[in-house]
């Protein structure tokens, strides 16, 4: 399990994310640790730490547990779904970037239709070509879909249902 090191008043994303989980679920701080596999002292600590620097409660309390976000905490909690959201933008832009420079074509293949049809094309395609970088990327049809659509996707083979 990760631990959280002991930190100042700031959060970084991702302990953005470990506050938003714990108001996801329902500010019970073993379920949530549970989901995003921490320990739960290290959660608590987390709160602890940053209500204690910046002299805010986030949670209001009910017999020593979490109960429910304060106003503070619901505006912090309104805050970190835009940041996360332009965090996960962020990142998914700087792999497509890489993925460009570095020549990379993005093709998405339904598990089934990529077993069946291509389990040996691909590889002696990359064999036959080094310098082609190809990432399959498997799912199905409506994800690959969406991606497509996202431009997450350079190609994609698709079926219907």
């Amino acid at each position: 399990m990760k631990k959280i090191e002991e930190m100042g008043g700031e959060m970084d994303v991702q302990q953005l994310f470990y506050f938003m989980n714990i108001v996801e679920c329902g500010c019970n701080l073993s379920l949530a640790a549970k989901k995003i596999h921490i320990t739960q002292s290290a959660l608590s600590q987390l709160i602890i730490n940053f209500e204690t620097n910046e002299e805010l409660v986030l949670f209001y309390r009910k017999n020593g547990r979490l109960d429910s976000l304060t106003p503070s905490g619901e505006k912090l909690y309104a805050y970190a779904q835009e940041i996360t959201a332009l965090h996960d933008e962020m990142r998914d832009m700087v792999r497509k970037e890489a993925s460009k420079q570095k020549g990379t074509i993005r093709i998405g293949l339904p598990s089934l239709i990529l077993r069946i049809f291509f389990s040996a094309f691909f590889p002696k395609l990359m064999l036959e070509n080094p310098s082609i970088k190809i990432e399959i990327i498997e799912g199905g049809s409506n994800d690959l879909r969406r991606m497509l659509f996202q431009n997450d996707l350079d190609y994609a083979i698709l079926i219907e249902p």
